[in-house]
């Protein structure tokens, strides 16, 4: 069984459960490679309980310490870290590191790379869609909400630059299927503008809705009546306020679009409200609750056949087989 050396950047959710995922894939018949997790993060305590849980070998705070000698990194973190991460250990990797980050854009990192990252190390960008059994569930972002099964029966996309090796991409949907989930191929560009409309606007409309009630003169008594679906509803305005703004300011021009599209529709729906019109009413909740089932159970089972087709690589390899030498044979070249 061959070694593979992983450093993971950012003990938080996403990052801890990569490492359990893949110590419960080594625990497994079908493991062929032994992976040696090194883990580092600023907060001491986070790589600590991150060690305790047995999600990885080691926790080593020094970056540079680290990422030496790591075969794949993995970067967990907000878009204003990852740069920062890149700096830092861009001069430190090894020829042929594969950099993957799990980034909510994935456009900045790619001009971050190619600022920051030598010629002989690649960066792929991944966004996992996590285990539809944990779809409404809301956890801290931190190593005790982390979990092995994060992932099973999700879905990953893959958004690489366009210059990055296909060694590299193939390495990624290789390895993120041993985390129980399927690969699927996304357009940087594409990806971010998916972002702004699953992710942002309801963080603007969970603003506004938050907003909106705080500021009632009667939120002295509606705040004791508050249950899940005002929590739920504008949970996201418990984000880092300076990370938020970062990800807006990156990606302000599709969440315009999408911001726009919300308003003609409360226009809408305010409009039939000033009409007192009940069968356009039930009308529009009876579809709406139609495609959210609809949805809901394709989410679950993963059977999208109503979607557009996704093209992916033909590329067929083992994972890992193979790879590596030829990384290190174009990082070698690229240093001669």
């Amino acid at each position: 069984m061959a070694d593979v050396s992983l450093t993971i950047i950012g003990l938080r959710r996403v990052g801890v459960s990569v490492g359990l995922a893949l110590k419960r894939y080594l625990e497994s018949p079908r493991a062929t490679h032994r992976f040696v997790i090194t883990g580092s993060d600023r907060e001491q305590d986070a790589g600590k309980e991150a060690e305790k849980i047995g999600a990885i070998d080691r926790y080593v705070r020094n970056l540079g310490d680290a990422v030496a000698g790591a075969d794949i990194v993995f970067i967990d973190a907000t878009l204003t870290d990852l740069r920062a991460y890149l700096q830092a250990i861009g001069p430190l990797l090894k020829a042929g590191c594969v950099v993957l980050e799990a980034a909510p854009l994935k456009q900045p990192p790619i001009e971050w790379a190619a600022r920051y990252l030598p010629e002989s190390a690649y960066l792929v960008g991944l966004a996992p869609v996590i285990n539809p059994d944990l779809l409404y569930t809301v956890a801290a972002d931190e190593p005790g909400a982390a979990s092995a099964e994060l992932f099973d029966n999700g879905n990953l996309y893959i958004a690489p630059a366009p210059s990055c090796p296909s060694e590299a991409v193939q390495l990624a949907s290789d390895w993120v299927q041993l985390l129980g989930l399927e690969p699927h191929y996304l357009e940087p560009a594409e990806h971010d503008g998916f972002v702004a409309a699953v992710e942002l606007l309801p963080m603007a409309l969970g603003l506004t809705q938050f907003n909106v009630v705080t500021s009632a003169p009667s939120w002295a008594d509606l705040r004791r009546l508050t249950n899940p679906p005002f929590a739920l509803s504008t949970v996201s305005v418990l984000q880092n306020p300076a990370d938020l703004a970062d990800l807006v300011e990156m990606n302000r021009e599709n969440l315009l679009h999408y911001v726009d599209q919300a308003v003609e529709q409360l226009a809408a729906l305010r409009a039939t409200l000033s009409r007192d019109d009940t069968t356009a009413l039930k009308a529009a909740l009876g579809e709406a609750s139609s495609r959210y089932v609809q949805w809901l159970s394709q989410r679950e089972t993963g059977d999208w056949q109503d979607r557009a087709r996704v093209e992916t690589p033909t590329l067929r390899s083992s994972f890992l087989q193979g790879l590596f030498g030829n990384l290190f044979t174009r990082g070698k070249k690229d240093e001669d």
